[in-house]
């Protein structure tokens, strides 16, 4: 497919790296996926290789619908020599310019940071003082404005924070669900299942989210109806948040 489209194998590197990076988004998605398919709840095995054959096929079918078999590979009207991608780059005035003024930027900051920490006053050890409760909180971007909340609502508390998942990594399945969600970092493979069961109250179906959406005809009438309904939900969100 590649001979059809582009002709010759020297460019073939230029025109695949052009191709995938003109929707780095999905390329991007299909390489995750690939070398992490749990990262879907419904897992599928899929690689960037098929994305490109994919893409390829789509190619040649839009050229062969509009032009026949009368289009040429691109390479019989190109004159330059294909870029070596991955060389290094000659090292010139403007490049070393550029070097210099991105260290002096980056030191800037470290300068600014070391300087507000040799000046910081020393730490205060606080007494031990009984506490009210304490709450144990997996480090994220969520974590710190929680404990902050918290604390303030109740000051005679103590929250803490607890890395990689409180230490433990595993599947996470809610009571009826189907699926199982991974709750650890993405490099690590779980050995534990936590089920969830024995919920004080049910959850609510939610019309939005229904499976029957994906039938054509389902699908089409859940857009004319509930579409709206999101739509509406949407702006009450913007006003009202919970």
């Amino acid at each position: 497919m590649l001979t059809l489209v582009v002709g010759e194998e020297s460019y073939f590197d230029q025109y695949l790296f052009d191709q995938q990076f003109s929707h780095q988004g999905w390329s991007g998605i299909i390489a995750a996926i690939e070398s992490n398919p749990s990262a879907l709840l419904d897992k599928r095995v899929i690689s960037l290789h098929d994305l490109i054959l994919f893409e390829l096929l789509l190619e040649l079918d839009v050229l062969h619908y509009h032009l026949g078999q009368r289009f040429q590979p691109l390479t019989n009207r190109v004159e330059e020599k294909p870029l070596s991608l991955f060389e290094d780059i000659p090292s010139n005035d403007l490049n070393e310019v550029l070097t210099l003024w991105q260290q002096a930027f980056e030191w800037s900051y470290y300068d600014e940071v070391l300087a507000g920490m040799k000046g910081a006053s020393p730490p205060t050890t606080n007494k031990i003082t009984e506490k009210s409760f304490q709450a144990i909180f997996c480090i994220d971007e969520r974590e710190c404005s929680l404990r902050r909340h918290i604390e303030n609502v109740v000051p005679d508390c103590e929250t803490l924070g607890a890395p990689g998942f409180f230490g433990v990594e595993f599947f996470f399945q809610p009571e009826n669900g189907k699926f199982y969600e991974k709750l650890c970092p993405a490099p690590v493979t779980p050995k534990y299942l936590i089920k969830e069961f024995g919920a004080a109250k049910d959850r609510k179906h939610e019309l939005l989210y229904s499976d029957k959406a994906h039938h054509p005809v389902y699908g089409f009438l859940s857009s004319l109806t509930l579409g709206f309904m999101a739509g509406g939900r949407l702006i009450q969100h913007l006003f009202r948040p919970g």
